[in-house]
C-alpha cells in the first residue's frame, strides 16, 4: 500500500474513532472540570476541537499527495506522527511543501506559512467559542503537544505548543485567552517577553505558572515562563500583568536599583542552569529566578554581563505596592 492510501486510510480510521469517542468523552470532561461548560457547550466544543484536527490531518495527506515529487522522499514521512505539527516537519523535510510550478502552489513555497495558518485559525475558533476558556482540549493537547497553563481563577489560561519545522529551531506558538474588564473572553497571540531582552528569541519561551497577586490596586498576574536558546543558554523570568479593559498590560511592580520594571530577567549562558527540566528531569538545585508563594517573595541569582553566575542573591519583598 503507497504511503497516500495509507495516510488516507488512516484519516479515515481517526474520523470514525473520534465520532465514536466524542459523546461519552464530552460528559467526562465537563465533569471533571467542575466548569461553567453546560453539555451543549462541551459538545460544541468537542466537535470544534474534532473538526480542527480532521481539518489539519486532511491538509497533511493532501500536501503528500499534491506535493509528491520524488518517490525515494517517502522515505522521511511514513504517518501517522503522533503530533501533527511533527507530521509538517517530516513534510518540509521531504520537499513536500512545494511544486513544479511555484506560481499552483497552493501552499506558498514552505510549509511554514502553513503552520502559521493553522495557529491564526485556533486564535479564530478560540474567539468563536468564548466558553473554549474552560474546555480542557484532551485531544488537542494530545495531537499537538499542547500545554495549557491557567491562573487558579481562571482569569488567564495560556497555550503554546511546538511548531518547529525545523530540527535546530525550539519553536514555539503562543496564544493568551483571557476575562476582559467588562466579562467578555478573548484570545490573541503572544508576543513574549515585555523587556526586550529576549526580542531576538520570542518563540523559545516556555510558561510554567500563572499567579494571582492581590495589589494595593487591584489584581496583578505573576507569570513565570524561561526561555531557552537550544545548546546555548537560558534565562529565567518574572513578569507581571493585568487585565485592563479588553487588554493585558504589563505592570511595573519590581523595583530595581531605584527604578520599576514589570519583569525580572536573569540569565545564564549555561542552559543546563533552570529549576524546570533538563533532559526531562526536574532540577530541584538549579534556579534562577524562585518566587515564594508563602513569604511573597522573589528571589534571584546574581550574574555578571556575560550570564555567569556570581554566587550572590538578590531577594525582593512585597509591601503591597512593589517588590523591593
Amino acid at each position: 500500500m503507497s504511503n497516500v492510501m495509507k495516510a488516507n486510510s488512516t484519516l479515515s480510521c481517526l474520523a470514525l474513532t473520534m465520532m465514536l469517542v466524542v459523546p461519552t468523552m464530552v460528559k467526562a470532561q465537563s465533569e471533571t472540570l467542575g466548569s461553567p461548560l453546560t453539555e451543549e457547550d462541551s459538545i460544541k466544543l468537542a466537535w470544534m476541537e474534532y473538526e480542527y484536527i480532521s481539518d489539519a490531518d486532511r491538509f497533511i495527506a493532501d500536501t503528500h499527495r499534491k506535493g509528491r515529487y520524488d518517490q525515494s522522499s517517502d522515505r522521511y514521512f511514513d504517518p501517522p506522527e503522533e503530533n501533527i505539527y511533527g507530521m509538517m516537519y517530516r513534510l518540509e523535510e521531504a520537499g513536500y511543501g512545494y511544486t513544479d510550478n511555484e506560481a499552483d502552489d497552493v501552499y506558498g513555497s514552505s510549509l511554514l506559512k502553513a503552520t502559521e495558518q493553522w495557529y491564526e485559525k485556533f486564535v479564530d475558533l478560540l474567539n468563536a467559542h468564548p466558553k473554549s476558556m474552560f474546555y480542557p482540549f484532551d485531544m488537542l493537547r494530545k495531537r499537538t503537544g499542547m500545554d495549557i497553563i491557567c491562573s487558579p481563577d481562571t482569569v488567564i489560561r495560556f497555550y503554546q505548543w511546538s511548531a518547529n519545522l525545523d530540527p535546530d529551531d525550539a519553536g514555539m506558538q503562543h496564544v493568551v485567552q483571557f476575562k476582559t474588564t467588562d466579562g467578555r473572553i478573548v484570545a490573541m497571540k503572544d508576543q513574549g517577553d515585555p523587556t526586550g531582552k529576549e526580542a531576538e528569541f520570542p518563540t523559545f519561551r516556555h510558561m510554567h505558572d500563572i499567579i494571582p497577586l492581590e495589589t494595593d490596586d487591584g489584581m496583578v498576574y505573576l507569570m513565570l515562563y524561561k526561555v531557552d536558546i537550544p545548546q546555548d543558554a537560558v534565562s529565567e523570568n518574572i513578569c507581571a500583568v493585568a487585565v485592563k479593559g479588553g487588554s493585558l498590560v504589563h505592570v511595573p511592580i519590581f523595583q530595581i536599583k531605584k527604578k520599576l520594571k514589570s519583569s525580572i530577567c536573569v540569565f545564564s549562558n549555561d542552559y543546563r542552569i533552570t529549576q524546570y527540566t533538563f533532559q526531562g528531569e526536574p532540577q530541584k538545585d538549579n534556579w534562577l529566578v524562585r518566587y515564594d508563594k508563602v513569604l511573597n517573595n522573589v528571589t534571584i541569582r546574581e550574574t555578571d554581563d556575560d550570564g555567569n553566575i556570581t554566587g550572590a542573591y538578590s531577594t525582593y519583598w512585597f509591601d503591597g505596592k512593589v517588590f523591593k
